[in-house]
């Protein structure tokens, strides 16, 4: 970290980043504008993936719905949910605090819920 500001150097950002990525974009010596938009570029492809990932694991827990409409189970099972929570913080490595990761899956999970119980259980937003 800088020692002036308390943040991220860009090697410090771009050691991070590798974790993620053998091939990371190149930078210009002189730094501009223009190289923000390969980081850009692929910040927009992983929106996608994670849109389509989120759609992916919305129709999984349609079937998981359907399921426990069938058997007369209700939406909101809070023992799941709190699996969830530990899964995903357990699967955390960074960069987003543990904290972070648990607000982003509280609000994916209750949407989740609410798309199940409008569904399944006839109750609107």
């Amino acid at each position: 970290m800088d020692s002036d500001t308390d943040t991220p150097s860009l090697d410090e950002s771009l050691n991070q980043a590798a974790r993620f990525s053998e091939t990371l974009p190149a930078l210009s010596d002189n730094l501009s504008g223009d190289d923000l938009a390969p980081w850009r570029n692929r910040i927009d492809a992983i929106d996608r993936q994670l849109v389509r990932l989120l759609n992916e694991r919305t129709a999984y827990a349609h079937v998981i719905g359907a399921i426990k409409h069938l058997i007369g189970m209700r939406a909101y099972v809070p023992t799941r949910e709190a699996e969830v929570m530990e899964n995903v913080i357990e699967a955390n490595d960074g960069p987003f605090t543990d904290n972070a990761i648990r607000r982003i899956f509280e609000q994916i999970v209750e949407e989740t819920r609410s798309l199940e119980q409008r569904t399944y259980e006839g109750k609107t937003e």
